[in-house]
């Protein structure tokens, strides 16, 4: 019988912790990695990495689909921005037909990346998984369960200040780890509950579909067109030809709509060379949540402006962007990502010490129900096993992501269904680290006849797992450089973001060979170990 809210809580706490903690960190760790999916995206294609000199793209834009697509029912125009410096081109070729998509050079040649899922793969497990609706509905649980989490891990630390000043890296693994534990959350604890609330509410149709089943008859799209500001409209048809507007200088003309002159982020063309032709541009600001941005719509023919509609809609509406906007930070400058980036990082860091806090404070308990045991190959994994696959689902993401980005060098180019194979490469080698912790378990128990022997072994199991990880890393810059001459040639153009993506994979690294060296020091002998 638990006696105390508290106790109750300490106990719903641990278990929700362990329970999902596993995905939790997957989750988290992707949804890191996710806050610059765009970046990925651009290092993991490295045949779009020439310069895009300072010119007119618009017009760059126009002129190649006015000779690729000429009798398309839309056009689409994806102007460069800081966190994708490349010029992308779509159309649309009848009302019904899917997109067609090329990226071009600032000359309008065609460049032809390679295929890869990219940051976009990492940002869709982030949020489903990768199992669709099914990958969303898991994940939505396991926000909830966090939620559980981080409210009672509020009422278990009842002196929150207190114990954010109490930090004892030197003492025995379960107070060093429980302090760290503790420092971490309680510094992260109100991004991590903006963050799995608006998690959870920007899924809300989801997770609480009666009122559109009600009202709308399950018709989720028709929900939302009638909850956003203007509704999609559908591509023109029109058979009779006119000669287009010079969007680049109806753009430079129009500009001045707005008081801040809001960032052209794309250009939309319904029915392009003909009468009926009307442009669509969305301008972005990132200076304020909402409010600030708008889309802009004029004749494609004469270029005479239409309507400004400014960004608005009903307080539902409104209400569901910003949480969604707050969550993936689009309206975030470079700054705010990387603080961002790093609260995530050190929320990861919170659940991956959650988890390994549950072995280590049982461990001695554990140690004599295996020695009770006989000290046998089922006894090891019902004792030790949640400790083994800690290691191999925390050290094992890393190695998995080392080992996708690798990937996208050392396959070939051309090769059929490479995306597919990056993703593959990634999940087989996660669980292969998985599968290597086990029987690296199972291969120690000979020498696990103390406490502090248990220790040894599985701390050398953490190590090689690290020491893994470490070496995929490591292997990033060479082969970047050896398949592509990536790091020279961002050097020499001052690509900023090639140069990041490698400087956060050296500091992940280091941070990885630190871990690998702390398990790999000897442990003092505690007095009557032998005998525990």
């Amino acid at each position: 019988m638990l006696i105390t809210f508290r106790q109750s809580m300490t106990w719903l706490h641990t278990w929700c912790g362990l329970v999902f903690g596993w995905l939790l960190f997957a989750i988290f760790v992707s949804g890191t990695l996710a806050v610059f999916r765009y970046e990925i995206d651009y290092w993991m294609m490295p045949e779009l990495h020439v310069p895009m000199e300072s010119g007119d793209l618009v017009a760059v834009g126009q002129r190649t689909l006015q000779s690729l697509a000429p009798g398309a029912a839309r056009w689409l125009i994806e102007l460069p921005a800081d966190r994708a410096p490349v010029l992308r081109l779509r159309w649309q070729q009848g009302p019904k037909d899917r997109l067609k998509s090329i990226y071009v050079d600032a000359s309008g040649q065609q460049l032809s990346p390679r295929e890869t899922r990219g940051g976009s793969m990492i940002y869709r497990f982030h949020y489903g998984l990768l199992l669709g609706r099914a990958g969303i509905w898991i994940v939505g649980a396991l926000a909830m369960a966090m939620l559980i989490g981080l409210v009672s891990g509020v009422i278990i630390h009842a002196d929150i200040f207190r114990d954010f000043f109490t930090f004892r890296p030197l003492r025995p693994a379960p107070r060093a780890w429980l302090d760290a534990h503790t420092v971490c959350g309680i510094a992260v604890l109100p991004f991590c509950l903006v963050i799995t609330y608006s998690g959870l509410v920007i899924w809300w149709f989801i997770w609480m579909p009666g009122g559109i089943d009600l009202a709308f008859g399950g018709d989720q799209a028709g929900f939302f067109r009638a909850a956003s500001p203007r509704a999609v409209a559908q591509p023109i048809t029109s058979s009779e030809p006119a000669a287009p507007t010079d969007m680049s200088r109806t753009l430079a003309r129009l500009q001045d709509t707005a008081p801040d002159r809001p960032i052209v982020t794309d250009i939309s063309v319904r029915a392009p060379g003909t009468a009926a032709a009307k442009v669509e541009v969305s301008r972005m600001s990132q200076r304020v949540l909402w409010g600030e941005s708008d889309r802009l719509s004029f004749d494609g023919v004469s270029g005479e402006i239409i309507e400004r509609t400014p960004e608005r809609g009903r307080p539902a509406f409104v209400t569901h962007r910003v949480f969604r906007i707050i969550h993936e930070i689009k309206f975030a400058d470079l700054g705010l990502r990387w603080i961002y980036f790093v609260m995530a990082c050190v929320s990861s860091a919170v659940i991956a010490t959650g988890t390994t806090l549950w072995g280590t404070k049982r461990r001695i308990k554990h140690f004599k129900a295996f020695a009770a045991a006989g000290a046998s190959g089922r006894g090891v994994l019902v004792a030790f096993g949640v400790d083994a696959v800690n290691a191999g689902v925390i050290a094992g993401m890393a190695t998995a992501l080392g080992a996708y980005f690798v990937a996208n060098r050392l396959l070939p180019p051309l090769m059929p269904g490479r995306a597919d194979t990056e993703v593959t490469i990634f999940f087989v080698a996660w669980l292969g680290c998985i599968v290597v912790a086990v029987c690296l378990l199972a291969a120690s128990r000979s020498r696990m006849t103390s406490v502090d022997g248990v220790q040894t072994a599985l701390r050398r199991l953490w190590a090689i797992l690290w020491g893994v990880a470490v070496g995929v890393a490591a292997a990033v810059a060479p082969l970047d450089e050896a398949m592509t001459r990536g790091i020279s040639r961002a050097i020499r153009d001052g690509d900023a973001i090639v140069l990041s993506f490698h400087g956060v994979i050296i500091a992940v690294g280091a941070v990885m060979a630190w871990l690998f060296w702390m398990n790999l020091r000897r442990i003092p002998q505690r007095r009557g170990a032998g005998a525990r």
